[in-house]
């Protein structure tokens, strides 16, 4: 008998082959040709694929895991930034779990509030759509959701105003304005349209139409930023100073982190000649977001009447750069610099 070999009586042979001729030292009993032949035998491929798909899920998993770890850090965060009111802070901690779950309808939901109280409506509706149908558990959200996007669909012109005022693209500005009053007098519950001839008041230099108007809105329709913005500008032209800080403040009660309003108490306190009170307004408002052009706007106006001029200038050229859609903004401030507008 040849080594390592033997025939052993005590079992059946080979579990394969039958062989009695068998490989002692193994717990499973088989014949040379037969262990040889399992020991070379190729895995099929379907467990080869199913093997490497577990792995690169496996490997996917741990390299996204940090992103999804940092996406629960910055929704917790935004969470309380938004308890606060700081929507400006909340709204970029929840961008940064847009960016990881562009689909979250908890997620959408808190920047729909967020873009709401910035009055940023381009951004809520793009969120609004994200959700679409998709429902949540989490209704109290949802319905705060739903409130804001009500509130914003109020800045919106109705199809009636909409198509009124397509059809005076061919008018002066003296006659639009004329069309514009008589449209409000038979549409007093239109408030979009109230707010624009309001607004073309406070243009013209009309401040107490202006505030007339504005009286009247803010009883009639509810409170919202735009309202007491206009209503605070209108006070600071009217040298109302305390009033038009009321207002703002009433705005800073809904969003803390709201850049217009405290780039709008930089110009009250300019007015009345409180620089340090408005230099620490304006670099308050720079460090909420140093690229709104109201933040940039107060920056340059705090220079300039600190006779920092050149300061002045780069930051209304900054402004120019980074928000060339305000261009309103700029030429007033670069009137202000330039001497061309006496501001006090």
């Amino acid at each position: 008998m040849e080594s390592g070999k033997e025939n052993n009586t005590k079992n059946s042979g080979c579990i394969s082959c039958g062989n009695p001729l068998i490989e002692t030292g193994h717990k499973m009993n088989l014949c040379t040709d037969c262990r040889t032949k399992l020991s070379r035998l190729e895995i099929p491929l379907k467990i080869k694929l199913f093997a490497l798909a577990i792995i690169a899920l496996t490997l996917i998993g741990i390299i996204q895991m940090p992103r999804f770890i940092s996406a629960g850090v910055h929704s917790a965060r935004g969470e309380k930034a938004e308890e606060k009111g700081l929507y400006i802070t909340a709204s970029r901690e929840f961008k940064y779990v847009e960016d990881v779950f562009p689909e979250n309808v908890e997620n959408n939901a808190h920047l729909i509030i967020c873009y709401a109280h910035n009055c940023d409506l381009k951004n809520a509706f793009a969120a609004a759509e994200r959700i679409g149908d998709k429902t949540t558990e989490e209704i109290s959200l949802m319905n705060d959701a739903n409130s804001c996007l009500d509130a914003l669909n109020g800045y919106l012109p109705s199809p009636e105003l909409t198509t009124w005022i397509d059809s005076l693209h061919t008018k002066s500005a003296a006659e639009f304005m004329d069309s514009l009053t008589l449209y409000c007098k038979h549409h007093v519950y239109d408030h979009v349209a109230l707010y624009n001839l309001a607004d073309k008041y406070f243009d013209a230099g009309n401040y107490h139409a202006t505030d007339s108007i504005m009286l009247k809105e803010l009883i009639n329709d509810r409170p919202n930023i735009r309202l007491n913005g206009l209503m605070a500008a209108t006070k600071r032209e009217e040298k109302q100073y305390d009033s038009a800080i009321y207002y703002y403040d009433q705005i800073l009660i809904q969003n803390q982190e709201f850049p217009t309003a405290i780039a709008g108490k930089v110009r009250v306190e300019l007015k009345r000649h409180h620089d340090a009170e408005a230099a620490t307004l304006a670099r308050q408002c720079y460090i909420i977001d140093s690229t709104d052009a109201s933040s940039m706007e107060a920056m340059a106006l705090v220079a300039y009447f600190s006779n920092k001029q050149a300061e002045a200038q780069r930051m209304i050229t900054r402004m120019k750069l980074l928000q060339p859609a305000d261009s309103l903004v700029y030429a007033r401030d670069n009137d202000i610099i330039t001497g061309k507008t006496q501001y006090r």
